[in-house]
């Protein structure tokens, strides 16, 4: 989990512009992984402490793809 908070928080800061146009997409995979992963992980063991970690992360995600979604679409309305 540690590897994902470091990746999203690179993801959160970068400005670098082939990260931006490939991020929505790559945002909807991890997403859908990461929520696969809760689902599977709370079935097997609701206690489990590491399912705590899960809602901040997906929260981050969501709010990254937002953002670059966003962008995307600011840069589609530019002509870039």
């Amino acid at each position: 989990m540690d590897w994902l908070r470091s990746a999203l928080s690179f993801l959160e800061t970068t400005q670098d512009a082939d990260v931006a146009q490939h991020a929505p997409r790559v945002m909807e995979a991890i997403l859908n992984r990461l929520g696969e992963s809760y689902m599977e992980r709370s079935q097997s063991n609701r206690n489990d402490p590491l399912l705590s970690r899960f809602p901040p992360l997906f929260r981050l995600g969501k709010d990254i793809q937002l953002k670059f979604t966003l962008q995307s679409q600011a840069m589609a309305g530019r002509g870039f």
